[in-house]
């Protein structure tokens, strides 16, 4: 459609003035089809965006617009320079005068929402896109508008710090064109992976961790609240950046650019700013698992090659790790004790020097890594060691920032929220989602030391009235069981976890608090989210779809009703460092191997259907051990397990561990056939076993389990 005269004249002159006042900047307009059948969808978190898109799209733009705004006095004036026709949900036939502009040439543009965000992301996708899409056959083209969000002209005055002329982004991603192999009902979902793959892209950073945390003390204000601990005590941004920055300084002196460095300490304020100082100087950080056994313990020491390990003397007191120093000092590591680096005196002069030039003496830091060739590493992880020694995980700054950026296309973290979080930080689920994610987003956050404390856990989240909170299954069950039924009132995102969320605790949490509990899938090699669950894409027994950015293949298994999933995105780790091959990167191939089976149905949703190492072949048969696990678990009140160990004549056999309460051998094999699960996969012997193995993330210890089933084998 063409510009009349004065049209010509007022657009740019519309567009000088939003580059003067917002300092719009347009990316990836190449993308931008030049001609033929065009569908502009964008995201819509303010009153500018219309105005915005007018005056930047190349084509005069005919707006989709809901017959409630348009009857707005203050509305009206501003039709009279745009081509606009009114939209209504209860009026879809409204639909078909937008479908003939696309069919004639024209570019239409609409906000697939169908009104202003009130919370900052996504929210309810309408039909109306997909629908003229799928018609149509257009080429569909997402712009994702960041900034606007923080300005004046936004229904968000709470959830965000707002200013008068933020800086604002117009990003443009390739297009894409709905088949006409598209089922109906699957057009709008595919609206809203677009929309989520447009933030996720447009939000994802290209520098490193901490200059990444300076700009959200730029954007949030350094001033804001960020951390909590359960004693009350508090930091804002600024405070964060200048210990860290001061804790950088004293790490140099023992240490230099790209040496790993080992932390031994719990989820807490001082943990998270000696990770942060570490980043100042572009140490490497280490997260040690001490909840690990001994020879696993000195087997990570060696194999991240930590010469350095940061901890405290009351931590290492209160929660007897004696054999873990006595480890490290055999394997000949130094001790830095966090007391120790507490400013006192002519400390406090530096410190404060240190935080009024934080910038200045960041961006020479930032130019030295520059120069040394830009290492990428930003924090070193340890698997369990599940199916041997522990390998150690190398994550790069892109890695961690991708998956951040990732979880804030299905995530709506705003101001007014606050995490609770008392997962360790040695577990990737606990550092991004519990630590980084929210401090790079603006949330506050209270950092608990332990997930052990079943009776405290609920009473503080109920005192910090959190109102996102991150476990795992069996974390979220023994929660359930101590807390008050009011304790999780202000809880409005429940996310799981590290482990299969079971049935019981689903229904548990239903009944109790009204609370329905999102469960992810992910793997440390994954920085760690590949899957999630949440309300817009939502699916009992499901672990969520893929998350913006994912690529995934399913290679098949025999015998199974899944294939093993192979995944590549941004957030897939650099590589590992093996317990044989000590400090050498041997990189992931194109594709990693998760090692888990699963399936993927027509919408997306991914259910797992266990380990590949986690399914016993009795008779001839695959029997996933997941399975059986979820068929028992509602007959036992605490943790279970099975293993499977060799049978001389079916290959395997399978034997139950319960922590408490164990079944008899009668009620185990109801369950199973309840599940529509053959015989074979009865286990053959039911145990008690109390203390029940875990590992610091909850999930049973499999290693001991399986080690205790083999000797009572013998």
């Amino acid at each position: 459609m063409k510009r009349t005269l004065v049209e010509r004249l007022l657009y740019p002159a519309a567009r000088i003035l939003l580059r003067l006042l917002f300092r719009v900047e347009v990316k990836g307009l190449e993308h931008y089809p030049a001609t033929g059948r065009r569908l502009v969808i964008a995201n819509h978190t303010s009153w500018l965006d219309a105005a915005l898109l007018a005056a930047f799209l190349p084509d005069k733009p005919v707006f989709a617009i809901h017959t409630q705004i348009a009857r707005l006095g203050w509305v009206k004036p501003f039709l009279r320079f745009v081509t606009a026709y009114p939209v209504d949900p209860l009026q879809p036939m409204l639909l078909k005068t937008l479908c003939t502009c696309v069919e004639e040439g024209g570019v239409v543009v609409i906000f697939p929402e169908g009104r202003l965000s009130t919370t900052g992301g996504l929210m309810k996708i309408y039909d109306g896109a997909g629908f003229i899409a799928h018609r149509t056959g257009a080429t569909i083209v997402p712009v994702h508008i960041d900034g606007a969000h923080l300005s004046i002209f936004t229904r968000l005055a709470s959830k965000y710090r707002r200013r008068c002329f933020p800086k604002i982004t117009l990003t443009f991603q390739p297009p894409s064109v709905l088949g006409e192999s598209t089922p109906r009902d699957q057009c709008t979902p595919t609206i809203y992976r677009l929309l989520s793959e447009s933030a996720f892209a447009a939000q994802l950073p290209a520098h490193s961790l901490f200059r990444e945390l300076i700009e959200a003390s730029r954007r949030h204000g350094g001033s804001r609240p960020i951390w909590e601990d359960h004693e009350g005590k508090g930091m804002n941004y600024s405070q964060v950046l200048g210990r860290s920055a001061y804790l950088g300084t004293r790490f140099a002196e023992t240490t230099r650019q790209g040496d790993v460095v080992g932390i031994m300490l719990p989820t807490s304020m001082a943990t998270a700013l000696v990770f942060w100082g570490l980043q100042y100087g572009y140490r490497i950080p280490a997260w040690l698992n001490f909840s690990m056994g001994p020879a696993a313990f000195a087997s990570t020491l060696r194999t991240a090659k930590v010469g350095i390990v940061v901890t405290s003397r009351v931590f290492v007191e209160t929660a007897h790790l004696e054999e873990q120093v006595k480890v490290l000092g055999e394997v000949g590591c130094r001790l830095i004790y966090i007391e120790d680096l507490q400013p006192t005196g002519f400390g406090k002069l530096r410190a404060a020097w240190v935080q009024l030039t934080l910038r200045l003496q960041y961006s020479r830091n930032e130019r030295r890594w520059a120069v040394a060739g830009r290492d990428p590493r930003a924090a070193i992880l340890f698997t369990s060691g599940s199916s041997g020694l522990p390998k150690a995980v190398v994550l790069s700054h892109s890695n961690l920032l991708a998956n951040i950026a990732q979880l804030r296309a299905r995530i709506d973290f705003t101001h007014s929220d606050c995490v609770f979080n008392a997962l360790p930080l040695f577990h990737a689920f606990g550092l991004t989602g519990g630590m980084l994610a929210p401090l790079l987003s603006g949330v506050r956050t209270v950092l608990y030391p332990t997930p052990l404390h079943y009776g405290l856990i609920p009473e503080f989240v109920y005192s910090s009235n959190a109102t996102i909170f991150f476990a795992t299954n069996s974390f979220l069950n023994g929660y359930a069981r101590k807390a008050h039924g009011f304790d999780f009132f202000s809880l409005r995102y429940v996310f799981a976890g590290a482990e299969k969320l079971q049935a019981s605790t689903q229904k548990l949490w239903s009944e109790r608090f009204g609370l329905r509990i999102y469960e992810g899938y992910g793997t440390t090699e994954a920085s760690p989210a590949l899957t999630m669950n949440c309300p817009q894409c939502y699916k009992v027994g499901t672990v969520g779809q893929f998350i913006p950015g994912i690529e995934y293949r399913l290679d098949s298994v025999p015998g199974t009703a899944g294939g093993r999933l192979f995944f590549r995105g941004p957030n897939r780790m650099m590589g590992y460092y093996l317990p044989d091959q000590p400090g050498v990167l041997v990189e992931a191939g194109d594709w990693y191997d998760t090692g888990d089976i699963v399936s993927v149905d027509d919408q997306g949703f991914v259910s797992i259907l266990g380990r590949a190492k986690r399914f016993a072949k009795i008779a001839g048969e695959m029997v996933s051990l997941a399975a059986v696990e979820e068929a028992v678990c509602a007959l036992c009140s605490g943790a279970v397990a099975v293993v499977s160990r060799p049978h001389p004549l079916r290959g395997e056999e399978l034997i139950l561990f319960s922590a408490e309460g164990p079944p008899t051998m009668e009620a185990v094999r109801e369950a199973v056939r309840a599940q529509g699960l053959s015989d074979i996969a009865v286990p053959k012997r039911v145990r008690l076993c109390a203390p029940f193995p875990l590992l610091g993330s909850g999930k049973p210890d499999l290693m001991a389990l399986q080690k205790m089933a083999l000797d009572d084998e013998a």
